[in-house]
């Protein structure tokens, strides 16, 4: 499970401006928290979410596409269950901000 995970995100720090390559990836790990498939497999799962969420933040910011904001706001909402408290904050402000901007 480690090394998925540690795949996952050197995928994601790679191919950052691959739209067709980290779209369908961010779908993907959505669905994987969305079927609660990361609950299962406990160990390391935090830290994983945690930087995981770190790198979406940066990408947020410098991404343009709809079709990426749309599939990074339905990843920030699966992992909502696995951040940490203080990180559930910056989470709930960045998914108010995706839905209200103009």
């Amino acid at each position: 499970m480690d090394d998925l995970c540690k795949n996952f995100l050197r995928l994601i720090k790679e191919y950052n401006l691959e739209e067709r390559l980290i779209i369908p990836l961010y779908k993907t790990l959505d669905f994987l928290y969305e079927s609660e498939e990361f609950k299962k497999w406990n160990t390391g799962m935090q830290l994983f979410s945690q930087d995981l969420f770190t790198l979406i933040s940066l990408d947020i910011l410098n991404s343009k596409s709809i079709n990426k904001l749309l599939a990074i706001s339905g990843l920030i909402v699966g992992l909502f269950s696995q951040l940490a408290k203080e990180l559930k904050k910056n989470a709930f402000l960045m998914i108010s901000k995706l839905l209200t901007h103009k």
